[in-house]
């Protein structure tokens, strides 16, 4: 199975807070591949979601982060690593910092479908197209995130958590002072 572009290099393994999951159908959860439905847009027009982006708005550090069942060390210190390690938000734009100063860079946009149970998320790459079909929570200053990392298998999980053999991420990210 090609594995997504986000993780196709070990440095870069070290996403965000972004946690998928998939289970049997049985349980009425996402099967690999079914198709994502995607969320909606993140246009200002629905409150909702100018409310959700309102919450994500600044500077995040990933605290923990698993694929498919395995936790992945943090290596703060890789390159090209910023827009994963300290994502900024500024509107429906996932940024990285920029190096030493400059403003930061488009990495995704995002679109949110907060009316969703749970609240769905994409995450899609500014320069690739690509996108990342999860799910996201925000409890306090804590953002939560779960998107699946295969191109040939989307899938949009249903549950904060990754399983070995299948292609979701877990992300946790603490929102900075």
């Amino acid at each position: 199975m090609p594995v997504h572009p986000f993780a196709a290099k070990p440095s870069v393994a070290v996403l965000s807070l972004i946690v998928l999951t998939s289970a049997a159908a049985s349980t009425g959860e996402a099967q690999v591949g079914d198709p994502p439905q995607p969320a909606s847009s993140t246009a200002p027009r629905d409150e909702a979601v100018r409310a959700e982006l309102a919450r994500l708005q600044g500077t995040w550090t990933l605290t923990y982060m698993e694929i498919g069942g395995e936790e992945i060390p943090r290596k703060p210190d890789a390159s090209g690593q910023a827009a994963l390690e300290t994502p900024i938000i500024q509107g429906d734009s996932w940024m990285e910092e920029g190096p030493s100063g400059k403003k930061p860079e488009l990495f995704m946009n995002i679109k949110l479908l907060p009316s969703a149970e749970p609240k769905q998320i994409d995450l899609v790459r500014a320069d690739l197209g690509n996108c990342l079909a999860g799910i996201y929570k925000i409890e306090g200053d804590i953002l939560t995130l779960c998107v699946t990392i295969a191109d040939d298998a989307p899938i949009r999980p249903t549950r904060f958590v990754s399983r070995k053999a299948l292609p979701l991420m877990l992300c946790i990210y603490k929102k900075r002072k």
